[in-house]
């Protein structure tokens, strides 16, 4: 009883019910797909309801058990993933979208998806170890080496999008974990080399097409078909759907397994807008859950780990996302958008031409999405600019309105007026002080972006705690951020061909050269928060 209750007290419901309510909604999304099909046997929906069943089940079993074996087993974990997609290469069922499957009766199972899993908990052990100091390149090139030879056979099946999730999930956690000088050089030159005999010599003519119709669906009755079919059930979905089985698109067998690859365009058509954003918001909960867990554990093993299971899930979803969609362009607004660790992942990926993410986000921010949408709905030939910046708030008072009060608090504060506030503000930060600083209209959102900032000398790292005991007084993990000119922050910072970051919405790289000298603001992980300025904005 003692330890039931223990269970119960530790368990995470929160996690358990998004996952849950995630799985409801593709068993009820493939019911209605099953009873429109023709047989109406509803063989999917049954096969998919016991893999549920089973997968509750496991969750339940694994979560009694103590995580931190696996890190003992992380090798013979791995090595059965291993053996797993060996024997899948000659004995596996090639599905009709490529990749091996092991088929018992009526049942699949598809070895990739654990091989996603076991080399997640092997890159955590592995990695762990080095969760206080820089991972040094031979870990870097062992990781790299597990990886790969999970990637090949999986290309050999050939399953080219799992194949760039495996990719995806290491990436995420060297990333995460720190990379050492040497390594960036290799993702740099090894990985163009990589794509380029990939592209070359690994993949089929149809999986070009794939890729080619993708960038450009132009042949809408040849190889962009696909995409441009899900488009249309998309957009026929409108606001709330045309109700469950009921999408033409779908039923009428536009959409090509409309049961797994295009299931998203079956949501969008069946529920609509409104089913689009509570799957979406659901994955967004699911992940920020995962992350949250993963900051406040004091264990690296566990940490790194919850960070590769929370890449799986956002690769597989941003995948399924641009496969159903065929867009180009992420634009991120609500809570998940304040991930600012994740954002700069995505923006390191390439998966996507461009990326905004919407500087005063919150768990309302999609409303901003759906005002722009009835906007040019209504309107289609007013354009809407793009943003140029957030200082949309109240003014600060000048002359005399100022002058009164600070006179309020004469009793706590000297008040001297300086014919050159710059010149004066730069004397006071390199002497080591800390200064308040507001100008302008204020900011529109939860980031303060130069004209409602506290000031302070970047350079020395003891300024990280000092400030925090001073006023912020917040968590460790998150570091103060660095305010840099457009024109100098690639100097500074790993920011190669990427556009101004001008709202502190991503994190990047700070570059070797001078993690050293601004400690203040540089993560144990060798990042920063960065906010680019320029003179036009600011």
């Amino acid at each position: 009883m003692r330890f039931a209750t223990a269970f119960l007290a530790r368990f995470d419901w929160w996690l358990a019910m998004s996952a849950t309510a995630l799985a409801s909604i593709g068993l009820m999304m493939i019911y209605g797909i099953d009873v429109a099909s023709a047989s109406s046997d509803l063989f999917q929906f049954k096969k998919q309801l016991l893999a549920v069943v089973i997968g509750l089940g496991l969750v339940f079993v694994f979560a009694m058990l103590d995580y931190r074996q696996l890190r003992s087993y992380a090798l013979p974990i791995y090595l059965v993933g291993l053996a797993m997609l060996l024997v899948a290469l000659p004995f596996g069922t090639t599905n009709v979208n490529g990749g091996k499957w092991f088929v018992v009766g009526s049942l699949s199972f598809q070895p990739v998806e654990l091989a996603k899993i076991t080399l997640a908990i092997f890159l955590a052990s592995y990695l762990s170890r080095y969760s206080h100091k820089r991972v040094t390149w031979m870990a870097f090139c062992g990781s790299a080496l597990a990886m790969v030879l999970y990637v090949v056979l999986v290309l050999l099946q050939p399953d080219f999008g799992s194949a760039m999730v495996l990719v995806a999930i290491w990436l995420t956690v060297v990333l995460f974990c720190g990379l050492p000088n040497r390594a960036w050089l290799f993702l740099g030159v090894g990985g163009l080399a990589i794509a380029a005999a990939v592209w070359s010599f690994g993949l089929k003519p149809y999986q070009k097409e794939r890729i080619t119709s993708f960038l450009n669906p132009s042949d809408r009755y040849g190889s962009a078909y696909n995409v441009i079919q899900a488009n249309i059930a998309i957009g026929s979905g409108g606001w709330f759907g045309k109700g469950v089985g009921e999408g033409s698109q779908a039923r009428l067998k536009f959409l090509p397994e409309s049961s797994n690859d295009f299931m998203f365009a079956v949501v969008g058509e069946e529920l609509g807008f409104f089913g689009m954003f509570v799957v979406l918001g659901l994955f967004g909960f699911l992940l920020m859950r995962l992350l949250y867990i993963a900051s406040r554990s004091d264990d690296p093993f566990a940490g790194i780990m919850l960070v590769g299971f929370g890449a799986t899930i956002v690769f597989h979803l941003l995948r399924h996302w641009q496969q159903a969609t065929g867009l180009q362009h992420l634009c991120l607004a609500g809570g998940i958008a304040h991930n600012c660790a994740m954002n700069g992942k995505i923006l390191a990926s390439g998966w996507f031409k461009s990326m905004f993410v919407q500087p005063a986000a919150h768990d309302a921010g999609c409303a901003l999405g759906a005002a722009n949408f009835v906007s040019r709905r209504q309107k289609p030939e007013q354009s809407i600019a793009p943003l140029a910046h957030v200082y949309w708030g109240a003014e600060i008072e000048e002359g005399e309105s100022l002058e009164a009060i600070l006179h309020t608090w004469r009793d706590w504060l000297d008040v001297k007026k300086s014919d050159d506030v710059a010149t004066d503000t730069a004397r006071c930060l390199a002497a080591g002080d800390v200064v308040g600083w507001v100008q302008g209209a204020s900011e529109f959102g939860p980031r303060a972006l130069g004209n409602r900032s506290i000031l302070a000398d970047p350079r020395p790292a003891e300024n990280r705690s000092r400030i925090n005991g001073m006023i912020k007084k917040r968590e460790g993990f998150r570091p103060f951020a660095p305010a840099v000119t457009e024109q100098a922050a690639n100097d500074y910072f790993e920011l190669d061909n990427a556009p101004p970051l001008p709202y502190m919405s991503f994190v990047v790289k700070v570059r070797d050269a001078h993690r050293a000298s601004l400690g203040a603001v540089t993560h144990v992980d060798g990042t920063a928060r960065v906010q680019t300025v320029s003179e036009r904005a600011n």
